[in-house]
């Protein structure tokens, strides 16, 4: 059996890159999770198949004239998808992203809809896509320089944050500086808010990870809603954590919600540089950021929450995207 599973391998990899990606389209998504098991070389062949598949399909679902409400969703997830992970569009990503985008669309086959569905399906079937795809990446990438790809990984998804942040239009850098050997940020934005209900803390790398993860999915969920203009109220319990978010309004109300992010950042200068002009729009996510030898940098954020109700209290979040005690 083992020797004619290699003779099969070995025939399909024999065939040109053309005809095996068209072998590949008439499978179903069953059968192509079987074919990316079979080896490592048919892996890669299959991820670059299915990132192509992805790309034309965000080609088709452009936005149009006129499309139906389902349509106009769709494609706004698309778009959000693209806004969180468009830091990681490079070679050391390419088996975590197409092992990812061919379980998004493996879902998507499926139907987003279903019959007497309340609830907009795109967010939690998006939230579903970053959280695989992050919690992909929390596995080493190579042997060599953990430690500075732990820290490149990490910058890596602190740019992503900023990133989605900027695509709010009542985002605002309400400061900016070194203090003392730290430098801050504080940045707001509007019509929105995030906290924490409940929190039973249990492992606290653990916890990080999961809220680090977490903030990703929640922001990109509220950029989901505020393309569509659309208010929103959410509770979601993940892990040990209940979160309460949305998006709201209220242009008459006396207490309107928004949020405030306090990001604190220990790095070298060249870092600093790139942060910065990152969360001004001066960076190109097309860039290859670097690292120096030697470097010890560590990322937290504090986000405090305001909301119209005063009936029930949001703790803020504290997250830790980068600790000096992960480089050691």
């Amino acid at each position: 059996v083992a020797v004619l599973q290699k003779k099969n391998e070995m025939l399909l990899l024999d065939l040109p890159m053309d005809l095996l990606q068209n072998i590949i389209s008439q499978l179903n998504f069953a059968q192509q999770k079987m074919l990316r098991s079979v080896c490592t070389d048919l892996r890669h062949h299959h991820t670059a198949y299915i990132m192509h598949f992805h790309e034309a399909y965000v080609q088709a679902h452009r936005e149009k004239w006129e499309e139906s409400v389902k349509e106009r969703k769709l494609r706004v997830m698309l778009q959000t998808q693209k806004l969180a992970v468009c830091y990681y569009m490079h070679k050391d990503f390419e088996w975590h992203f197409g092992n990812s985008l061919f379980l998004f669309h493996q879902e998507l086959s499926r139907g987003l809809y279903r019959p007497n569905e309340d609830e907009d399906p795109e967010p939690g079937c998006l939230s579903r896509f970053i959280r695989h795809f992050q919690l992909s990446l929390e596995r080493p990438l190579s042997t060599e320089c953990p430690r500075k790809r732990l820290q490149e990984k990490r910058l890596l998804f602190t740019l992503s944050i900023f990133h989605l942040l900027r695509q709010f239009p009542t985002f605002r850098i309400s400061g900016l500086g070194m203090c003392l050997m730290h430098w801050q940020l504080q940045v707001e934005v509007g019509h929105v808010f995030v906290g924490i209900i409940k929190d039973w803390e249990v492992n606290p790398h653990t916890v990080d990870r999961e809220k680090r993860i977490d903030f990703m999915s929640v922001m990109a969920e509220l950029l989901f809603y505020e393309k569509l203009q659309k208010e929103f109220n959410c509770f979601k319990e993940v892990g040990t954590i209940v979160y309460s978010y949305g998006r709201h309004l209220q242009t008459l109300a006396k207490r309107k919600s928004s949020l405030l992010l306090k990001f604190m950042v220990l790095a070298p200068q060249s870092v600093l540089r790139m942060l910065q002009d990152a969360i001004t729009g001066k960076y190109d996510p097309r860039k290859p950021i670097s690292v120096p030898p030697g470097s010890a940098i560590s990322i937290r954020l504090e986000v405090i929450s305001k909301r119209p109700s005063r009936f029930i209290d949001l703790a803020p979040l504290h997250i830790s995207f980068l600790q000096l005690s992960e480089l050691i």
